[in-house]
């Protein structure tokens, strides 16, 4: 098979090409024209949406977190605080009942005695919860005898038929605050009141 020659030097070009080409230096570096330039890093960075996303984001969060809070359990009211705010209740009332404003005052403190010393005062009349007291001799005779006057009116607001015209609730608060308040002292002073308190259900038992 015959082979055909292969030229060992470049083709010669003459003409105009040949001198545009020889006028040019060789480490010049030809323009493309009808090619845009490459982007400058930064100019085309997506500020407008990723502050779109960052401020989704955002209100995603808070929404998870306050959805959080509030399916989160709420700690058990304290005793007192439960007594001082069905208290500040009845003292909020523009033209309260006089039968229904008695009960309701009597109750909270028979509600706190009894949650807090265990004396079943729910069950108990108002003279057997001051007997209780004083057999006990925790709490001194001044405040036993304020006790006994209050619930003394509450039974007469609750069962008297004729209804004073010139109560005041407000004052009427005023006092069962103030015992209430004096037995919670003692109650934070001697939280360990169980063992003189566990006489009067063994008394009742018997």
């Amino acid at each position: 098979m015959q082979q055909i020659p292969v030229p060992t030097t470049a083709p010669h070009i003459s003409g105009p090409i040949e001198g545009a080409i020889a006028a040019r230096p060789r480490d010049d570096i030809m323009e493309l024209y009808g090619v845009e330039p490459l982007p400058v890093p930064g100019d085309e960075f997506p500020w407008e949406e990723a502050g779109i996303g960052i401020g989704a984001a955002l209100l995603l969060a808070l929404m998870i977190y306050y959805v959080r809070r509030r399916r989160r359990p709420r700690p058990p009211e304290r005793l007192d605080a439960a007594a001082r705010r069905r208290l500040a209740a009845l003292e909020a009332l523009d033209a309260p009942d006089l039968r229904i404003f008695h009960a309701e005052m009597a109750q909270v403190l028979r509600d706190y005695i009894e949650a807090s010393l265990g004396l079943g005062a729910r069950k108990l009349t108002s003279r057997e919860v001051v007997d209780a007291f004083r057999g006990n001799g925790h709490m001194s005779e001044q405040w036993q005898g304020r006790l006994e006057k209050l619930l003394a009116g509450c039974d007469r607001a609750k069962f008297c038929r004729e209804a004073d015209a010139d109560w005041d609730p407000r004052g009427a608060v005023a006092e069962c605050r103030e015992i209430l308040d004096a037995l919670v002292v003692a109650v934070a002073a001697a939280p360990r009141l169980a063992s003189p308190w566990k006489k009067w259900e063994v008394g009742r038992a018997s």
